[in-house]
């Protein structure tokens, strides 16, 4: 196996598509946790359309109950799928879910990819980008969804790409690992 069998599953970027917001906290990693427990609720930040990944922070994603479905349908059980409490004024009809995915591969590999750097307009404020996101292929235990340890990133197998693109499922992303482009601002 190697590095183009794997993709970065993500939501797309349409505006129709629903994007939620916390009505209770502002989400960080940590908060996760408060999701798990039903201790958050959830409102519509924009959009009008439901779709199958939803976002609305930079941390994560919301899954429907179409894609946990196909998942589980599939015999696919690295992930626990925690349901997410919508505000009942927004009306919202379909279930939707945040994954815990249950199975990982250690860090990003930082010595593979290429690193760039870009400055605002100011020259002040620069963005360190890498273009491809590596991992050790070799801890990889043949699950079709799964993370990278210390991150939100959700790595799919071509075989479930495939699954998803069948079903067609909305607003749901691609990349390939080795196009992924990703960085931080300093």
């Amino acid at each position: 196996m190697n590095y183009s069998n794997f993709f970065v599953l993500d939501h797309g970027w349409a505006t129709r598509y629903y994007w939620y917001k916390s009505l209770d906290y502002d989400i960080k990693k940590d908060e996760i946790k408060k999701i798990k427990k039903q201790k958050i609720r959830f409102g519509l930040h924009s959009g009008t359309t439901p779709g199958d990944i939803i976002g609305g922070t930079p941390v994560l994603n919301f899954y429907s109950e179409n894609f946990v479905r196909l998942l589980k349908e599939n015999k696919i059980k690295s992930f626990k799928a925690y349901p997410v409490i919508f505000d009942s004024k927004y009306n919202i009809q379909m279930k939707y879910y945040y994954l815990d995915l249950t199975s990982k591969v250690s860090e990003i590999i930082s010595t593979k990819g290429k690193y760039n750097i870009h400055f605002d307009d100011k020259g002040k404020r620069s963005l360190y980008g890498r273009n491809g996101l590596y991992f050790n292929l070799k801890e990889w235990n043949g699950n079709d969804i799964f993370g990278i340890k210390d991150t939100l990133h959700v790595i799919v197998t071509k075989r479930l790409k495939d699954l998803i693109e069948k079903t067609k499922l909305k607003n749901v992303v691609f990349t390939n690992v080795e196009k992924y482009s990703f960085g931080v601002y300093e």
